[in-house]
């Protein structure tokens, strides 16, 4: 039985004073994510767009919600329903730390989500496909999260409905040369490791978990 002490969820790199802790997701084995959040007052989450339903539940404190062209103060043990592709923004209010939930029907919260203000999270823009351009009203794709992650040697993954789940326990051979495949830039441009053949020399580099450094 997997019981998760939110006190003991690792965190994720976010904003500033705006510490976000992954209590479930595909780690745990699960088609969903559980984040658990302490806001301080003044900061919260910008404008921004999910390709899937999201459910913001208060602990603690308040925040000031806004889905839509609607917008509410949400007090502890209300939750906030947000339909998928509908803009919404949150930030904390009164004086103490605000405590929530956040819940995503995928294995990867932050996947497909547009921000229409200001800049994705810290955790965003440490990923190797994020663009050297400005954040505003671009669309951060789970589905190159998920295909990065899922290139094993012996195995080409250019579809981001593979299960990624299925790969955890391969490794790779020493002295194995690696298939062709192909994955998005970091400005979204289709690459295949076969066009570098013969021309440069090419690094992989693979990560235990997301965020990670290596």
């Amino acid at each position: 039985m997997s019981i998760i002490d939110h006190r003991d969820a690792q965190e994720i790199p976010w904003r500033p004073n705006y510490r976000v802790c992954s209590v479930a997701g595909i780690d745990q084995g699960v088609d969903c994510t559980l984040h658990y959040s302490t806001i301080e007052p003044g900061y919260g989450a910008p404008l921004h767009i999910h390709e899937v339903d999201e459910l913001i539940t208060v602990l603690e404190g308040q925040v000031e919600g806004r889905i839509g062209d609607e917008e509410a103060t949400v007090l502890p043990n209300q939750t906030m329903v947000i339909p998928k592709g509908i803009a919404h923004s949150f930030t904390a209010s009164g004086e103490g730390t605000a405590v929530a939930l956040a819940f995503f029907p995928c294995s990867d919260g932050m996947q497909n989500t547009t921000y229409v203000e200001g800049e994705p999270p810290e955790a965003y823009r440490q990923q190797p496909w994020a663009p050297a351009r400005p954040f505003n009203k671009l669309r951060v794709s789970g589905d190159g999260i998920r295909m990065q992650r899922l290139v094993k040697l012996g195995d080409i993954a250019t579809s981001p409905k593979i299960d990624r789940r299925k790969f955890r326990n391969m490794a790779a051979e020493i002295g194995h040369s690696a298939p062709d495949f192909t994955l998005p830039d970091q400005s979204g441009n289709q690459v295949s490791l076969g066009q570098f053949r013969g021309e440069k020399n090419v690094v992989l580099s693979f990560y235990v978990y997301d965020f990670t450094g290596g």
